[in-house]
């Protein structure tokens, strides 16, 4: 199981912004991920303020279980052949971390990702899909370590394309309470 410390900015934008940010950035490149969200039926994840997930690219399927900490979140992840919860290492690690089963699937989120770089950070703008809504994001996860600095470049971008800060919350947040 792979891990690494995950740190973002991120703010919901409109669909104008979004499609603004978009055509100035035609470097871009776009796909469709599919997150399905996973929990116990006692909702021991969510009571832990963790994220379960499997993610799928194409033919591609990620497990991450996401667990906040002061620096921001880490991010524990495993490739998988299918979408399936049950993979022996998924149920193991879990296990190690006091987390049983059975799982069940607890939401999910269809999302348009369109990402490219500056100096600081992998941009991305996403347009997500979930049971009965829908919303635009722009991301901001840092790929050198946090600084002042990088939180600024997330600043100017925004006031480049004048848009306020609005707090997004977490993907999982949105689609479980969709």
């Amino acid at each position: 199981m792979n891990q690494h410390l995950e740190v973002e900015y991120k703010t919901l934008i409109t669909k104008s912004s979004y499609a603004e940010i978009l055509g100035d950035h035609p470097e871009a490149e776009t796909h469709t991920q599919i997150n399905t969200y996973f929990d116990t039926a006692d909702h021991e994840i969510r009571k832990r303020h963790w994220m379960m997930r499997i993610r799928q690219i194409a033919q591609t399927f990620e497990f991450t279980l996401k667990i906040p900490n002061n620096a921001g979140v880490m991010e524990h992840v495993l490739m998988l052949e299918n979408n399936t919860i049950e993979h022996p290492d998924v149920l193991d690690f879990l296990a190690s971390l006091g987390i049983k089963g059975p799982f069940h699937i607890a939401g999910q989120s269809i999302t348009e990702r369109s990402s490219f770089y500056d100096e600081f950070a992998e941009i991305s703008l996403d347009y997500s899909r979930f049971k009965s809504t829908e919303d635009y994001e722009l991301e901001y996860e840092l790929i050198k370590e946090a600084s002042s600095t990088s939180e600024e470049c997330f600043q100017a971008l925004l006031r480049a394309y004048k848009i306020t800060y609005k707090k997004a919350p977490a993907k999982v947040v949105r689609a479980l309470s969709d």
